[in-house]
């Protein structure tokens, strides 16, 4: 009975049992490792890219599935319009999370500076995890994701 309870209690203590956790060790790894047990199959990744100075923002989505099948392939998220752009500096991420029955949201915010051809600035992203609860454990369900140049 005790070993029961010790292991239902390492099992609700376990990785990703937690939000913030589980947009800590999205945001803390490259595209070609991420935990994709993190995911729900489903999960759909939405981009928008504001540009500012009158510039249409971009927008790009994906299902997580059609990624995976990809395994880091970086053709799919190279944009020839991003060539010689260079992160110079990244902050680390400010996490905030709410939690309601079964479901959650994160929300990081992150300072990233660059050298985009010559030209040094400061993007701001801000990453929005949806979160659900899946066989005891938080998955994400949809992430949109803001690269803001203004």
């Amino acid at each position: 009975m005790v070993g029961i309870a010790l292991a239902g209690g390492l099992a609700l203590a376990a990785p990703g049992s937690d939000p913030k956790a589980v947009a800590e060790r999205q945001l803390s790894v490259p595209n070609s490792q991420i935990a994709w047990s993190d995911w729900d199959p489903e999960a759909i990744h939405t981009i928008t890219v504001k540009y500012g100075q009158g510039q249409p923002d971009n927008h790009f989505s994906y299902s997580v599935a059609d990624w995976a099948q990809r395994k880091g392939d970086p053709g799919f998220e190279t944009v020839l319009a991003l060539q010689g752009y260079v992160e110079t500096d990244r902050s680390p991420p400010r996490i905030v999370t709410t939690e309601e029955p079964g479901s959650a949201t994160a929300t990081a915010v992150t300072t990233v500076n660059y050298d985009w051809q010559g030209h040094a600035g400061a993007m701001r992203q801000t990453d929005r995890f949806s979160l659900k609860r899946k066989g005891g454990k938080w998955v994400i369900r949809a992430l949109d994701t803001t690269k803001d140049y203004r």
